[in-house]
C-alpha cells in the first residue's frame, strides 16, 4: 500500500490500484505501430517458444481417417519489452493479462481437417501470465485450451489387430529468423479421465476401441523454397528466412476389439459351415433350399457387418477376403446343386473323364479294403469275416458307373475340400 499526499490530503493507494497501473504500463510497453504489438525478437536472435502438450481426450474416426485431440497447449517465451521495477509496485512480479494485450505466437495446424480455419481450434481468448524473472526480461506463460481435428493416413489391412500412427503438425506463421518452436524434453502429459488419484488417471489409456500406446513430440524444419522437411538443420549455410520450425506430435494407437471373434468371425464361420455341410445332403433340392437360406443369412449379416468394418484403406482385411470367398462359393455351390439335380435324372452313359474319377474312387476303396483286412488279422476270426464282408459289398457297390455314383463322389469331395478351406481360414483369421 502506498500513501500519497496532495493538498494536505492523504490518500492510500491500494494493491489493486497498483496492479491496475502496472497492467496499463505493460499494455503501453507492448503497444506497437498500427495497433500491433511489439515483437520480442531482434535481428540477431529469434524468440524461442517452448511448447508442451497436455492431452485430455482422444477420438479416432476410422471412416474419415481423422483423429481429434483435446486438452491444453502450454507455451512459454521471454519478452524484453515487458519489464518494470517491482519496488515501484509493492513488489509485484507476476501479472495476468489477456492474449490480445501483448505479443503472442500465432500457432496454426498444418494438417487440420478444418483447412484454413485450423487456427481457430486453439483458443485465442485465454489469459496469460507475465513473470518478471530478471530486471531486463520477463517470461510469459500461456495455457490455451484446444480441440483439434486433424487428418491422418491409416492402414486397415491388419484389422482388427491394426496399429495406427498419426502426426499432428503445429507451426507458427513466422519464419525461423523470428520465431523458433522448441519441444520440451518431457513427453506430452496424458490424462484421459478425471480421477481424484493420480494413479487412477494414469491407468486410463483406452477410448472406445482404441488404446493410446505412445505419444511423443519433436521438432522438424520446413524448407519453404523446395518444400522439403528436414529432421535436422542443413548445416549453417541456410537462410533462416526460408525455414520454418514445426512441432510434430506423434500419436500411436492400437485397436482393441474383443468382440471381433463373436460378432464378426463366428457368423462367417457359421455361414461357411452351412455351405460345407449342404453337400452332405443326398437330395440336391434340399441342398438348394439350404444354400438359398445361407444367402439370406449373409444378406442380413452383411448389413450390420459393413457398419462395423473399416474402409478398405491400404488393403482389404482378412475378414473381407473370407466373406467374399464365402459368397462366391455359395453361388458356385448353388449352380453345382442344380447340376446335380439334372445329373440324377440322366440315363445316358458317363463320359471318359467321369469314368476315370470313379476308377480313382474304386482304387481308393480297394486300397482301404486291403489296409483294413491287414488290421483285422489281429482281431478275432468273426470280426475279420464281418469287416471283410462289409468292405467287399462297398467295393462292389462303388464299381457301378452311374450318374448317382458320380454325384455322390462329387458331393463327398466338395464337402471335404470346403471343410479344409474353412479350417485354414479360421487359422488365418485368428492368427
Amino acid at each position: 500500500m502506498t500513501i500519497i499526499s496532495c493538498n494536505n490530503a492523504v490518500y492510500e493507494e491500494t494493491y489493486t490500484e497498483k496492479l491496475s497501473k502496472l497492467h496499463e504500463k505493460l499494455i503501453n510497453l507492448s503497444a506497437g505501430k498500427n495497433n500491433s504489438r511489439k515483437h520480442p525478437w531482434n535481428h540477431s536472435k529469434p524468440v524461442e517458444i517452448r511448447t508442451f502438450l497436455n492431452v485430455e481426450h482422444l477420438m479416432v474416426n476410422q471412416k474419415e481417417e481423422t483423429m481429434q485431440l483435446s486438452g491444453v497447449i502450454s507455451t512459454a517465451w521471454e519478452d524484453r519489452n515487458l519489464v518494470w521495477n517491482p519496488a515501484d509496485y509493492d513488489g509485484i512480479k507476476t501479472v495476468i493479462m489477456k492474449q490480445w494485450e501483448v505479443w503472442t505466437p500465432q500457432l496454426h495446424i498444418l494438417n487440420s481437417a478444418s483447412g484454413m480455419s485450423g487456427h481457430l481450434e486453439i483458443d485465442r481468448h485465454t489469459s496469460l501470465t507475465v513473470y518478471l524473472r530478471e530486471p531486463d526480461r520477463s517470461t510469459i506463460v500461456m495455457e490455451a485450451p484446444y480441440s483439434i481435428k486433424f487428418t491422418c493416413k491409416f492402414d486397415y489391412t491388419a484389422y482388427p489387430y491394426d496399429k495406427q500412427r498419426c502426426q499432428l503438425a503445429i507451426i507458427d506463421v513466422r519464419p525461423m529468423s523470428k520465431v523458433q518452436l522448441k519441444a520440451i524434453s518431457a513427453p506430452p502429459y496424458v490424462a484421459l479421465s478425471w480421477q481424484r488419484k493420480e494413479k487412477d488417471r494414469m491407468n486410463k489409456w483406452q477410448v472406445d476401441e482404441w488404446i493410446l500406446r505412445n505419444i511423443s513430440a519433436q521438432i522438424i524444419y520446413l524448407d519453404s523454397i523446395n518444400y522439403v522437411f528436414h529432421r535436422t538443420l542443413p548445416g549453417t549455410s541456410f537462410n533462416t528466412e526460408n525455414f520454418w520450425t514445426i512441432l510434430i506430435a506423434l500419436i500411436e494407437v492400437e485397436r482393441n476389439n474383443p468382440y471381433y471373434g463373436a460378432a464378426v468371425v463366428l457368423p462367417t464361420i457359421v455361414s461357411f459351415s452351412i455351405l460345407s455341410f449342404s453337400y452332405l445332403l443326398t437330395n440336391p433340392i434340399s441342398a438348394i433350399y439350404v444354400l438359398l437360406s445361407n444367402f439370406l443369412f449373409l444378406g442380413l449379416y452383411l448389413q450390420d457387418l459393413f457398419k462395423i468394418l473399416p474402409p478398405a484403406v491400404g488393403g482389404l482385411p482378412k475378414i473381407g477376403y473370407f466373406i467374399g470367398l464365402d459368397i462366391f462359393l455359395t453361388a458356385i455351390s448353388l449352380f453345382g446343386q442344380l447340376w446335380f439335380t439334372c445329373a440324377l435324372k440322366k440315363s445316358t452313359k458317363l463320359g471318359p473323364f467321369a469314368t476315370k474319377l470313379l476308377d480313382g474312387k474304386e482304387a481308393f476303396v480297394k486300397l482301404s479294403t486291403s489296409y483294413w483286412n491287414c488290421q483285422s488279422t489281429f482281431e478275432s476270426g468273426d470280426s475279420a469275416v464281418i469287416l471283410s464282408t462289409s468292405l467287399s459289398s462297398l467295393t462292389s457297390s462303388s464299381s457301378l458307373y452311374t450318374w448317382h455314383a458320380l454325384v455322390d463322389l462329387l458331393r463327398i469331395c466338395f464337402a471335404f475340400i470346403f471343410l479344409i478351406v474353412l479350417f485354414i481360414s479360421i487359422l488365418v483369421l485368428l492368427l
